[in-house]
């Protein structure tokens, strides 16, 4: 199925696609205050929109940005429409995501990052090259600063834990979902586990080539 995806600089974003949004979430179960969609268009540079026909089928806060000089790909607080093709829909706008930043990131290995709670959205970076941390793996030393420098840029790292890539908050955070019909590992719902409560978060990358 071809879908219509938007990519648009969180300037341009208008109250009416935030109130799409923010819908989609009510929609499924994700309960945050509308201020939560206000916030994610200051803090990230761009809202990638999937639409079927007009109908909204997913959003994603997401920036474009060198990490410790890395030039990465920072998925923010999202949300996709509850359907049999859910995992399709997540694959193209990352697809698009990712063909964006080889444009602005010519000949470099671009690093893949996100702030997840489900096994579902971990499960969507191990598409790409193993996506760190593992459940069967240590950290290196290098895993654990690059986890550090991604919390950073959150504004999380004052609660990194490096041996498990958990930051923790004092409220539920506004995170990236996967779907309830994305395949799910073993390896990803056992690092998973490490969520202990709803204020955990796991920083996951990996690595688009």
């Amino acid at each position: 199925m071809a879908y219509s995806i938007q990519v648009l600089d969180s300037d341009s974003v208008k109250i009416n696609q935030l109130n799409d949004c923010y819908k989609l979430t009510q929609e499924e179960s994700i309960f945050f205050d509308f201020e939560i969609f206000t916030d994610a268009q200051e803090k990230f540079s761009h809202l990638c929109l999937t639409y079927d026909d007009k109908k909204l089928l997913s959003f994603l806060f997401c920036s474009f940005d060198r990490i410790g000089g890395t030039p990465s790909i920072i998925l923010g607080f999202s949300a996709t429409k509850t359907l049999p093709n859910s995992e399709e829909i997540i694959q193209a706008f990352l697809d698009t995501l990712t063909s964006k930043a080889k444009i602005s990131f010519p000949d470099e290995d671009i690093l893949i990052t996100a702030r997840v709670i489900d096994a579902s959205a971990y499960s969507l970076l191990n598409n790409y090259r193993e996506a760190f941390p593992q459940a069967k793996m240590k950290l290196s030393g290098e895993d654990k600063a690059r986890g550090k420098r991604i919390s950073k840029w959150y504004s999380m790292e004052n609660t990194y834990t490096e041996e498990k890539s958990i930051v923790t908050a004092s409220e539920p955070q506004p995170v990236t979902f996967g779907s309830s019909f994305s395949a799910e590992s073993s390896d990803a719902k056992k690092i998973i586990e490490n969520i202990k409560t709803n204020k955990d978060c796991l920083i996951v990358y990996s690595w688009v080539f």
